[in-house]
């Protein structure tokens, strides 16, 4: 199989991957409608736990303080000082 070494825009940051011929036409495809792929930033505040495999979706913006468990998917804004869990991310409890 084919490899290239393809630039992506990602997260305000250039990357390069070494990619298969699909993957390289796929991103190129979606490119071409409409610029990058991935151009939402993510913003995380101070005093934030992330737990394992949680999942930061582009514009995500988390408060200071969070505290977000395990296997959590976070879109949009998270309010500072709360634990969140879930699929999507929710407040389960105000921390102090």
């Amino acid at each position: 199989m084919k490899q290239y070494l393809t630039n992506l825009f990602v997260n305000g940051f250039f990357a390069s991957f070494i990619v298969p011929t699909f993957i390289r036409n796929y991103f190129l495809f979606l490119y071409s409608l409409g610029g990058a792929v991935f151009h939402k930033p993510i913003i995380v505040g101070n005093r934030t736990w992330i737990g394992a495999n949680v999942i930061l979706l582009p514009g995500a913006i988390v408060g200071d303080g969070c505290v977000i468990a395990a296997g959590s998917v976070v879109k949009g804004i998270l309010e500072k000082d709360y634990l969140y869990a879930g699929n999507p991310a929710i407040p389960i409890k105000k921390l102090d």
